[in-house]
């Protein structure tokens, strides 16, 4: 499998429309500063390194998550993997679903999964409750970027392999990290341009669900590495983690 694929799929999920409204209030509780403080520009100059060293322990903890679930869900498909046909079309169906519900034709409720937030954590250290709050995030709080989360771990389960799941979901995950790293980086700016981009998030989820919804057809008809071998020629250079 190209790496290209689940790390687009990590940069789109950043655009749900749970996470760029929230977007101030997830470092104010990443870095334990007040919104007012992180839209000050000379304030985070001075500030920027222990912003970032926050951004990146709490991308550190849903990369570790999102990675080993995706060797598990790996894993249980290497366990079915003799009903791989049947795999491909349930979790093509599944992905065709999150796709419906980011467009709004359905409705699936993930409410049941914020039964707590990263306001419960309480701790005296301020990067191990960065790293908790990410941990949080990736247990707790993902239903936010859930269609396209839930899309991919799907998607791990029909490779049949250990391996490339944590492959997989570790791309992922780098992907979704790097927009958190660069809005980090350059905090009151991008805070302007998240507030001006909130007025397109119905196209932005609209233009993800189209695209789950065409890749739910190729997993059901057992096409996905077409499109992964059309991405990768894309690109002008590989990584060493060739999938």
């Amino acid at each position: 499998m190209s790496y290209a694929l689940p790390f687009i799929a990590g940069v789109a999920s950043f655009l749900s429309p749970c996470i760029i409204p929230m977007i101030s209030v997830y470092f104010s509780l990443i870095t334990g500063m007040s919104i007012k403080d992180l839209k000050d520009v000379e304030f985070h100059r001075t500030m920027r390194k222990f912003i970032l060293i926050n951004t990146f322990v709490f991308v550190l903890a849903f990369t570790i998550v999102f990675t080993l679930v995706g060797g598990l869900s790996g894993t249980i498909g290497k366990w079915l993997s003799s009903y791989i046909s049947v795999m491909n079309v349930i979790g093509g169906i599944l992905i065709i679903a999150m796709g419906l519900n980011l467009i709004g034709l359905i409705n699936l409720n993930f409410s049941f999964l914020s039964k707590y937030s990263a306001h419960d954590i309480k701790t005296s250290s301020r990067y191990l409750t960065t790293f908790l709050i990410g941990l949080f995030f990736a247990i707790v709080c993902s239903h936010c970027i859930g269609p396209v989360l839930y899309s991919m771990l799907i998607y791990t389960a029909t490779t049949g392999s250990t391996l490339i799941g944590m492959k997989t979901m570790f791309l992922f995950s780098i992907g979704l990290a790097v927009p958190y790293l660069l809005v980090g980086y350059y905090m009151p700016e991008a805070i302007n341009v998240i507030k001006k981009a909130k007025k397109y998030q119905n196209i932005i989820s609209a233009i993800l669900g189209t695209f789950l919804i065409f890749l739910g057809f190729l997993t059901i008809f057992g096409k996905i590495q077409d499109l992964t071998a059309f991405l990768s020629r894309l690109l002008p250079f590989k990584l060493p983690l060739g999938m």
